[in-house]
Formats: C-alpha cells, structure tokens, sequence
C-alpha cells in the first residue's frame, strides 16, 4: 500500500520528484510548453476530484542572461477521460512563493 493514499478532496503526502508516479510525471509535462521559464520540480502533492490536481513546488529559472532563479508553486488540473479516453490537461495558476 502507497504512502500517498489520498482522501477524496484532500491533498496527498508530500512527494518529491523521485517518488512521483507515472501520471504525476505526465501532468508535470505540460510545462515544457512554457516559453521563457523553465521549471525544475523540487517536489509535489496531488488532490483527487472529478479529475486530479496536481501542486508542484518548483525552481523557476528564467532562460535570459544573468536571470536569477525563484521558487514557485504550480498547479495543474487533469480532467477525467472524455468518451475517447483522453485526458486533458490544464495549467490552472503558477505562483511565485515570496522568501
């Protein structure tokens, strides 16, 4: 039995990235479609709803000359399967966490 065993509505255990499972790694994937940011998962929790959201805690490297790196918090949503079996996956808010 996993350690992150959720509660419907609540967040799971803090995970870091070597312990994410496979749909955990996939939703996180959706951020290579940032321009101009790169980001680099320190660790993470996932919330089961009529879907699953997923919150990672995340070193935010801007890709110009001399930028300096910044911790953020990024949420993504991943919705049920549709009639095909798709899922979809949604960036819902990146935040910048204040030192």
């Amino acid at each position: 039995m996993s350690n992150n065993v959720s509660i419907v509505g609540a967040y799971g255990s803090l995970l870091l990235p070597e312990e994410f499972p496979l749909q955990m790694v996939a939703a996180f994937e959706v951020m290579h479609s940032i321009v101009g940011v790169d980001y680099t998962p320190l660790a993470g929790q996932q919330q089961v709803v009529a879907g699953t959201n997923y919150v990672y805690f995340c070193r935010a490297q801007p890709v110009y000359p001399d930028a300096e790196a910044y911790m953020a918090k990024v949420h993504i949503f991943v919705s049920l399967p549709d009639r095909e079996g798709k899922v979809h996956y949604s960036i819902t808010e990146i935040e910048r966490v204040a030192p």
